[in-house]
Formats: C-alpha cells, sequence, structure tokens
C-alpha cells in the first residue's frame, strides 16, 4: 500500500510541480504534518502476537482515530478559510491539493513502516521466547 501511494503522489506531483518558496514551504510543512500524524497513528495502533501461531493482530485505538477525526477537520477549516482567503494569500487550488495529498501519502506511508517496525520486534520477540521454551533434548 505505502509503495502505491508514493508512487501515484509523485505520478501526480510531477504534473503540477510546485514553483516559488512559498508552494515548496507549504508542500515541505504538508509532508512534516503527514509524517508526525502517521508515526502517531502506527504508534497508537495496538499490536498482538499469537504466541503459537505468531498471528499479528492489530486494532486501531480510540487515539488514533481521534488524530484521523482532527485531521479531517483541519482539512474542513483549511477549505473554508482556503476558499475566502486563497486569493489574496496567492494560492492556488493545485497547491492546496497537492498539499493535502502529499500530507495524506506521508501520512500513510510512516504509519505502514511504523508498524511494520513493531510488528518485526514482536514477531522476533514471541520466536525468541517461543525457542526459548521450548525443552532440551
Amino acid at each position: 500500500m505505502p509503495s502505491i501511494a508514493l508512487a501515484a503522489g509523485i505520478a501526480v506531483i510531477a504534473m503540477n510541480p510546485a514553483i516559488g518558496a512559498v508552494a515548496i514551504a507549504i508542500q515541505a510543512a504538508a509532508l512534516a504534518l503527514g509524517c508526525a500524524l502517521g508515526w502517531y497513528r502506527g504508534a497508537f495502533t495496538r499490536l498482538s502476537v499469537d504466541a503459537v501461531t505468531h498471528e499479528v493482530t492489530s486494532k486501531a485505538s480510540a487515539a488514533g482515530v481521534i488524530l484521523v477525526l482532527a485531521a479531517f477537520f483541519v482539512r474542513y477549516a483549511a477549505r473554508a478559510f482556503l476558499g475566502q482567503e486563497g486569493s489574496a494569500l496567492h494560492l492556488n487550488a493545485a497547491l492546496i491539493t497537492d498539499a493535502f495529498l502529499l500530507f495524506a501519502i506521508r501520512m500513510i506511508v510512516v504509519q505502514r513502516i511504523e508498524i511494520w517496525l513493531r510488528c518485526t520486534r514482536l514477531l522476533a520477540q514471541a520466536r525468541a521466547d517461543r525457542a526459548a521454551s521450548k525443552p532440551t533434548r
């Protein structure tokens, strides 16, 4: 999923690259915020490993859901503000759309990486615990 999202985002951004310091700063801020929210969302996901089968299960926490709802609220608030003030700030719709796209892609990619890293550690620990509990002959 992260690879597909990343490829799609690069393709869309390449069609209309950011021009100017303000546009680049807005997109960099979107990437940074997406990274932070993705990491928090991944960190708040509850993971568990079955001791016998080593099957990993995940469950979104309330904090993770609240973060996503907050992101939607910010998006709608920004849409309302930029609809009224966007032209005065010399911002166009493509720049704002691209910034939200970069935010979403970065959030997805970082969240999945955080969960993958945690799953890898949990599985390694479960395998080590299982190997240590096997009786020796």
